[in-house]
């Protein structure tokens, strides 16, 4: 029997399984924030079901991060 699709936890309907059906438990949620070209600003894995409340310290993180980029010289390319 093929078991239905899961939904993302960031659409607020994830629903983990409990411990007695048998089947999968979700154990880790990676959170990531990355630019429009894939640049990682911040990451993290938690243990939580539900990744809502990881939009502010995320979203906090990769401000940060992207503030401290924006005072650092850029790398030159010693060949060029």
């Amino acid at each position: 029997m093929r078991r239905p699709n899961r939904s993302s936890p960031s659409l607020g309907r994830e629903r983990t399984p409990p411990p007695t059906e048998p089947g999968w438990v979700q154990g880790y949620n990676a959170q990531l924030v990355v630019t429009d070209d894939y640049l990682v600003l911040a990451h993290t894995v938690t243990q939580d079901t539900n990744d809502t409340a990881w939009f502010v310290p995320m979203t906090e993180a990769a401000l940060a991060t992207a503030a401290t980029a924006a005072t650092v010289a850029p790398v030159r390319d010693p060949a060029g």
